[in-house]
């Protein structure tokens, strides 16, 4: 019976290893993140975004990780509007993207990561829309001229006067 006590410990510990490899978390940026980190850190009351966010970030802090309680259709949803919140303020404000603000990696993740506990999640709850004031990679927020060139430059080609004519203005 003794030589059977240090199997039954190792199994048991086997077991709990187990369990908590089984925590929800979503991996942002090659870490593993808990649900009370997933949301940006700092004050998102900054991004305009309060109202969104606080309850998610309340229901995350108080959840432990348990995904019965993070894939709920009701947090899920509030999750999306969280994120689509500070994504469509970051387009606003001309702002560096955040990997944990409004971060399509960071939905898709989490609904991996209740994938992973048999909670499968609609595709409009697995990536973020596109922002309404989006102007595109070109548009005029991200490149003014007249703040980036200081003066024009025009060469004449040479065949056109017989010389070389150049003008700096």
């Amino acid at each position: 019976m003794i030589a059977f006590l240090p199997f039954a410990l190792a199994f048991l510990f086997s077991l709990a290893g187990r369990v908590s490899a089984f925590t929800f978390n979503v991996t942002i940026g090659g870490n593993q993140t808990f649900a009370k980190d997933i949301l940006p850190p700092g004050d998102i009351s900054a991004l305009n975004c309060t109202t969104q966010c606080s309850s998610v970030q309340n229901t995350f802090n108080t959840a432990n990780d348990d995904a019965a309680t993070l894939c709920r259709d009701d947090i899920v949803d509030a999750f999306i509007g969280c994120e689509q919140c500070l994504f469509n303020q970051i387009v606003a404000d001309n702002s560096p993207p955040s990997p944990q603000a409004g971060s399509n990696v960071v939905v898709g993740g989490y609904a991996a990561a209740c994938g992973l506990f048999n909670f499968t999640l609609a595709v409009n709850r697995t990536k973020l829309a596109i922002a309404p004031n989006w102007d595109g990679p070109f548009g005029q927020k991200h490149f003014d001229p007249i703040k980036h060139v200081n003066g024009i430059h025009v060469t004449v080609p040479q065949s056109w006067f017989g010389t070389d004519t150049s003008f700096d203005g």
